[in-house]
């Protein structure tokens, strides 16, 4: 038979968390946003930091493609010349995978290739 788990365990990294069943977590902190040992590179962010500096414009889009369970992300990058709305597209990027994410990721590396931000 299994032993029942402690009522609080204390991890060394954040978050932490109480366990209060035997089956159940519940958070009690929350880590801090984008902390990560990973050193791959978030193109998304990037670009999306430079358009908050009025440096670039750009809008996306990202749709999905087959069954859900073997479904495919299409992500689409617009460059523009000038904010949303009034601006012309200048260029056009794509990035495909199996995860929104990556394709969004692929997508605005190369917007960002093509800025020279890269």
């Amino acid at each position: 038979m299994l032993a029942a788990p402690a009522a609080f365990i204390h991890f060394s990294h954040i978050p932490r968390f109480v366990f209060t069943s035997h089956y159940s977590l519940t958070m009690m902190s929350y880590a801090p946003a984008a902390v990560s040992n990973s050193t791959q590179f978030r193109f998304q962010m990037r670009l999306h930091n430079l358009q908050m500096l009025g440096k670039v414009f750009y809008m996306e889009s990202a749709v999905s493609d087959g069954p859900r369970h073997h479904e495919t992300w299409t992500a689409y990058v617009f460059l523009l010349d000038a904010p949303e709305g009034v601006g012309k597209v200048i260029g056009q990027f794509i990035g495909r995978a199996k995860s929104r994410q990556a394709a969004r990721e692929q997508a605005s590396g190369q917007a960002l290739a093509a800025l020279g931000q890269y």
